[in-house]
């Protein structure tokens, strides 16, 4: 596997801690979406993603 390993994640956009957290840790957001649970539940979220850097000792096996 080739190119810049990535971590994603959704967080309920319903919690906005969350959101923020994920933030500090490197995240950004770069989509939105609902999920739909059973008996009709949707669940608003969003995207999260970042980018690891390879020079950050992590090692990727082919």
């Amino acid at each position: 596997m080739q190119g810049i390993p990535t971590l994603s994640c959704r967080v309920r956009l319903s919690v906005p801690r969350n959101i923020q957290l994920y933030q500090s840790l490197g995240y950004e957001i770069y989509d939105e979406e609902v999920i739909h649970k059973p008996n009709e539940i949707q669940v608003k979220v969003v995207l999260m993603k970042k980018m690891l850097s390879t020079s950050a000792g992590i090692s990727m096996i082919n």
